[in-house]
């Protein structure tokens, strides 16, 4: 997996991804927590060749 920062007017955005197929994309609806840590114990069961993004929204860690 790979953490990916870009910045917008709104402030930084972080995502996660992996390439792959099929594509799942992983939103983060609660919590403090960004989204892979929120849905870690998914990914694991997950095969190795999906490809995953997880972007963080902008009041994670807030």
């Amino acid at each position: 997996m790979q953490i990916q920062k870009e910045n917008t007017e709104l402030g930084q955005i972080e995502y996660t991804f992996r390439t792959g197929e099929p594509l799942i994309v992983l939103l983060n609806c609660f919590g403090s927590f960004d989204t892979v840590q929120n849905f870690s114990q998914v990914l694991k069961y997950l095969p190795k060749d999906f490809e995953i993004f997880a972007p963080d929204f902008l009041n994670t860690w807030l």
